[in-house]
């Protein structure tokens, strides 16, 4: 082979060299960038568990509130019953009283 032939082989190896030392480096960064990511997925996810277990307890507070909530709706209408049916029954006891009081007055003034 020519000596021509051989630098030109040379300087293609060389090349190539190069090339594939470039791409090795270039395939580094890459893992690197790789694992980083993976490292930020997982402190992520961590942070989106935590998040959900809050949650989770914010809707077992707001149940238990609910619930609470409910049980007093039911005693105060309870108790709004319990006025209806005495104001009922003062209504009914002040007609009575004021009926006897008209017949006392008819008797009276006949």
């Amino acid at each position: 082979m020519s000596e021509e032939r051989l630098d030109r082989l040379e300087g293609m190896m060389s090349q190539l060299i190069t090339m594939v030392g470039n791409l090795h480096n270039s395939m580094s960064d890459m893992q690197k960038d790789m694992k980083e990511m993976q490292k930020d997925m997982k402190e992520m996810q961590t942070a989106q568990k935590e998040h959900g277990q809050k949650f989770e307890s914010i809707e077992l507070r707001m149940d238990k509130m609910e619930t609470k909530n409910e049980l007093r709706h039911q005693e105060v209408l309870n108790q709004i019953k319990r006025l209806e049916k005495d104001q009922d029954f003062i209504w009914e006891k002040a007609v009575r009283n004021e009926r006897e009081l008209e017949i006392m007055k008819r008797t009276l003034e006949s």
